[in-house]
C-alpha cells in the first residue's frame, strides 16, 4: 500500500512539472498570488496567457512615453515566446525571443521586407554598444552575435542576455534614428 502511494505521488508530480517543461507549442503559465488575503491560483495555457499580455500591452501604449513603453513590454511579456516592435506603416520591424529567458533580437534580411537597407547601420550601433560578433557556428554566446547567410538571406542574432536597459535603447535608437519613424507611434505585439 506505501509503495502505491509512493508511486502515484511520484506520477502526480511527473504530471505537474510536464506541464511547464520548455515546449514552445504547448507551454503552461501558473500564477500564484495573495489578493484581499486570498491565495490565487491559475493556470493558463500559452496562447490564452499571451492574449491576456497583448490586451496589458494595448491598453499601457499610450499611457506610456515611448521609452518607458519599450522597457514595460519587453519585462512584461518575458515569459512569453517573442515580442515584436512596429512603429506606423512600412515593413521595419525589430523581433526579440525570449522563450530561453533572454532577449535574443531576430534580425532577417529578406527580400520581402525593409531591413537590408539598415544592415551595416544596425551593425555598427552593435559595435558601438560592445557586442562582438561570433566566427564560429554553435550556441549564441552573451552579447556576441552571429550574422548568418542562408541561401540568399541574411539573419543577424544578438543575444541581450537579459539586459533590458541595453535592449530598450537599441530599440529606440533603431526605429527613431534608422527606420526614422516616430516613438511615438511604438507598437508591441507578443507571442
Amino acid at each position: 500500500m506505501k509503495q502505491e502511494i509512493k508511486n502515484f505521488g511520484y506520477f502526480v508530480l511527473i504530471s505537474f512539472f510536464s506541464l511547464f517543461r520548455i515546449d514552445y507549442l504547448n507551454r503552461h503559465h501558473l500564477t500564484i498570488e495573495f489578493v484581499d488575503r486570498q491565495l490565487k491560483v491559475k493556470l493558463q495555457k500559452h496562447h490564452e496567457y499571451v492574449e491576456e499580455v497583448q490586451e496589458i500591452l494595448d491598453k499601457v501604449r499610450k499611457k506610456y512615453r515611448p521609452k518607458k513603453f519599450i522597457t514595460y513590454a519587453i519585462e512584461k511579456s518575458k515569459d512569453c515566446n517573442y515580442v515584436v516592435f512596429t512603429c506606423g506603416p512600412g515593413d521595419k520591424f525589430l523581433q526579440f525571443w525570449q522563450g530561453d529567458g533572454k532577449i535574443v533580437l531576430d534580425y532577417p534580411i529578406l527580400k520581402t521586407n525593409e531591413l537590408g537597407r539598415y544592415k551595416y547601420q544596425v551593425l555598427g550601433l552593435l559595435a558601438e554598444m560592445g557586442f562582438y560578433k561570433m566566427s564560429s557556428k554553435g550556441k549564441l554566446l552573451d552579447y556576441f552575435f552571429k550574422y548568418e547567410t542562408v541561401e540568399k538571406d541574411i539573419y543577424i542574432k544578438v543575444n541581450f542576455v537579459h539586459d533590458i536597459d541595453l535592449t530598450s535603447k537599441f530599440i529606440s535608437i533603431v526605429i527613431s534614428e534608422f527606420f526614422r519613424q516616430d516613438l511615438k507611434q511604438i507598437s508591441a505585439r507578443a507571442g
